[in-house]
């Protein structure tokens, strides 16, 4: 079972080598978004979202990859949000 957070919720998958975040937006009738992080052969974590387009971020650590992930999804949904879009 995953392991509930501040962001959302984060589950891993040892089959596929990843951590998926599911985000709540606190937001009602906002879509949840979905961000996956995977270890790279360097070393490091690549976090990237299905949900929302163009987000790709990077850390030496998962919760650093997250933490630019959040950052990276902020920068890119909030023009979605003042035009009204969900």
């Amino acid at each position: 079972m995953g392991q509930k957070n501040k962001g959302g919720f984060a589950s891993a998958n040892r089959k596929t080598k990843f951590t998926k975040v599911t985000l709540y937006p606190g937001i009602k009738g906002a879509p949840r978004r979905t961000i996956y992080v995977r270890r790279l052969q360097e070393g490091c974590y690549l976090a990237t979202s299905v949900n929302i387009p163009g987000l790709v971020a990077q850390g030496r650590t998962v919760a650093e990859a997250l933490k630019s992930a959040y950052s990276v999804a902020r920068w890119l949904l909030e023009p979605r949000r003042e035009r009204g879009e969900q």
